[in-house]
């Protein structure tokens, strides 16, 4: 209980010290077009994760193969949907108005393989409860997160 209320804590930090800084940094209708890539990648992210996570923490006797199965499983589904959004993000601009939309798209989904890659593990930690080892690794990306964050803000 203490890793997973220390690592929500600081992760809600961090979350709010992020969203002020971009807030802050861009203009109202660039938070927008951002608020609009999110939600496009956070859709896709979670149709790429199928449940595959949490089928992974109810099972019991999981062999290699299975684990190995739903790795690529994800993976798959987050790169097609990666490029389903690079293919889609100028269609995507056009239907919400916005045309910086099709320049950010692209970008932003490219973190779709990358979580995609975390999926077996975190759900094999949280499996063995291993909350302190979880906690750990979603603080240390948060900690990644902002300056990543505040770098692609700067960059444009």
């Amino acid at each position: 209980m203490f890793w997973i209320a220390w690592s929500r804590g600081v992760l809600q930090l961090l979350g709010f010290a992020t969203t002020l800084l971009v807030a802050r940094m861009l203009a109202p209708a660039d938070y927008g077009v951002m608020a609009l890539a999110a939600f496009w990648t956070g859709t896709i992210g979670m149709v790429a994760e199928m449940g595959l996570g949490a089928a992974i923490i109810q099972f019991r006797d999981l062999n290699r193969r299975e684990i190995d199965t739903c790795f690529w499983i994800t993976m798959i589904l987050a790169t097609a949907g990666f490029v389903a959004l690079v293919a889609a993000a100028p269609m995507i601009s056009r239907w919400f108005g916005v045309p910086r939309l099709a320049d950010v798209l692209p970008i932003l989904a490219l973190v779709l393989p990358f979580t995609a890659c975390r999926v077996v593990s975190d759900s094999l930690l949280r499996k063995r409860l291993a909350l302190d080892r979880v906690s750990q690794a979603e603080v240390a990306g948060g900690v990644v997160t902002l300056p990543v964050m505040i770098g692609c803000t700067r960059g444009g």
